[in-house]
C-alpha cells in the first residue's frame, strides 16, 4: 500500500512537472514580444510610474488635473510605487514579465487541461502584445478575477477577499462579471461573507490615509474629466463617437445604440437561464464578452480578458475557436487600416450566444426524453 502511494505523489509530481513546462514554453513563445518592450519608453507606464513618482515626492496630488492619467483606485499604487523608482525600461519589464506570467496562469487555470499550443495561439494575438508595449495592468485584473473564481469554487472566502482587492484597481471592463462573482456567494454564511469583505474594507481604509478623506469625491470629478478628455481621441467601442469616419459610416447613431441593447438583453436572459443552473464558467466568459461590448472605452490591451475563452473554444469548439481567432486578424487588419472598430468582442459574444442556445436546448431535450423514459 506504501509503495502504491509513492508512486501515486510520484506521478502526481510529474504530472505538475509536465504542466510547468508547457507554461514555461509559452512564456518563452511570448519573450520576443516582453524583451520588445523595452523599446516603447513612452506609454502608459510610463506616464503613471511618473505621476506616481510626483506624488510620492508631494508635487501632484492623486486625483487633480496634473494627474488626469492616474483615474484608478488608490490601492493600485501598492503595484507601481517600487516599480516606479526603477530605472524605466528595466522597471516596464519587470512588470510586463508578471503582466505575462499571470496572463498565462489565468488563462491555464480557467481552462486545463490544456494543451501548450491552444496556449500559444489564444496568447500569441495583437492584444497581448499591445498590452505589454502599453505597459498596462489588465492581467493582474484578469488574475484577480480568476483567484476571485477559484475562491468561489472551494468557498474560500480570502481568496474571494483579496481578488476583490485586485479586481477594483481597474474595474471599469470587469464590473459584470465581478456581480456574477457576488451572486455566486449569495447564499454563503454570514462568517464566510464578513471574511470575504475584510481584505476590501481594510484596504479602502488604508487608502484614506494615503489619498485624502475626499479621494472618492475628487475620484468621481476626475473620471467626468478623463471621458471629456478621451472625447479628443480615438475611443472604440460599438456605440460612442470616435475620430475615425468609417466608425461613424458602419455604427451611425442610433443603430449602434440598437444592436448594443439588443445583444444586451439576449446576454442578460441567457445569463440568468445559465445562472439558474449555478454561476458555472460559461456565464462568467457571457458576462465578460458582454462587459466590454458595453462598456464606455476598450482599445486592444482590454481584450486580453477573452484569452481564456479563446483558448476554451479551442478546446471545446475547434472550429468556433478558430473564427474568433480570425476575428483577431481582422482586427489587426483594421488597425493598418485605421478603422476605429474591434470586432473580436463582438465576435465572441455573438458565438457564445451561440453555443449557449445550443446547450439550453440540448439540456432541454435531455431533460423532456429523461421524463419520457421514466413514465
Amino acid at each position: 500500500m506504501n509503495t502504491l502511494r509513492r508512486i501515486g505523489v510520484q506521478l502526481n509530481v510529474n504530472d505538475r512537472s509536465k504542466d510547468n513546462s508547457r507554461l514555461w514554453l509559452v512564456f518563452l513563445i511570448l519573450c520576443p514580444l516582453l524583451l520588445n518592450t523595452i523599446r516603447t519608453p513612452n506609454n502608459d507606464f510610463g506616464t503613471i510610474s511618473a505621476i506616481v513618482r510626483d506624488w510620492v515626492a508631494g508635487r501632484t496630488p492623486l486625483y487633480s488635473a496634473g494627474s488626469v492619467y492616474y483615474n484608478y483606485t488608490p490601492w493600485l499604487l501598492f503595484v507601481y510605487i517600487p516599480l516606479s523608482f526603477i530605472p524605466h525600461p528595466f522597471g516596464q519589464l519587470i512588470f510586463n514579465t508578471i503582466s505575462l506570467s499571470l496572463l498565462i496562469w489565468s488563462t491555464w487555470c480557467l481552462t486545463k487541461p490544456v494543451s501548450w499550443r491552444v496556449m500559444a495561439i489564444s496568447l500569441t494575438t495583437i492584444y497581448t502584445g499591445m498590452m505589454m508595449i502599453q505597459g498596462q495592468w489588465d492581467a493582474l485584473v484578469l488574475a484577480s478575477l480568476t483567484l476571485g473564481w477559484i475562491g468561489v469554487q472551494r468557498k474560500n472566502p480570502w481568496l474571494l477577499g483579496i481578488a476583490l482587492v485586485g479586481i477594483t484597481t481597474k474595474f471599469t471592463n470587469v464590473i459584470i462579471p465581478t456581480l456574477l462573482l457576488l451572486y455566486a456567494v449569495r447564499l454563503w454564511p454570514i462568517k464566510k461573507l464578513i471574511r470575504a469583505a475584510i481584505p476590501p474594507v481594510i484596504t479602502l481604509g488604508i487608502s484614506f490615509l494615503i489619498a485624502g478623506w475626499d479621494w472618492p469625491i475628487r475620484y468621481s470629478r476626475l473620471l467626468k474629466l478623463t471621458l471629456l478628455y478621451f472625447q479628443q481621441y480615438e475611443v472604440t467601442t460599438l456605440f460612442s463617437k470616435t475620430l475615425y469616419t468609417i466608425s461613424y459610416r458602419l455604427i451611425q447613431p442610433p443603430f449602434g445604440y440598437i444592436l448594443v441593447i439588443f445583444l444586451a438583453v439576449i446576454t442578460l436572459y441567457l445569463l440568468f437561464r445559465v445562472s439558474r443552473q449555478g454561476v458555472n464558467l460559461n456565464s462568467m466568459n457571457l458576462a465578460m464578452a458582454l462587459n466590454l461590448v458595453v462598456s464606455p472605452y476598450i482599445t486592444f490591451h482590454h481584450i486580453i480578458y477573452l484569452a481564456p475563452l479563446q483558448a476554451q473554444l479551442l478546446k471545446k469548439y475547434q472550429v468556433w475557436g478558430f473564427v474568433l481567432f480570425g476575428a483577431a486578424i481582422i482586427d489587426i487588419l483594421l488597425m493598418w487600416l485605421g478603422v476605429g472598430l474591434i470586432i473580436y468582442p463582438l465576435a465572441a459574444l455573438l458565438i457564445l450566444i451561440i453555443i449557449t442556445i445550443g446547450s439550453l436546448r440540448r439540456s432541454e431535450t435531455n431533460a423532456s426524453d429523461g421524463i419520457e423514459n421514466s413514465s
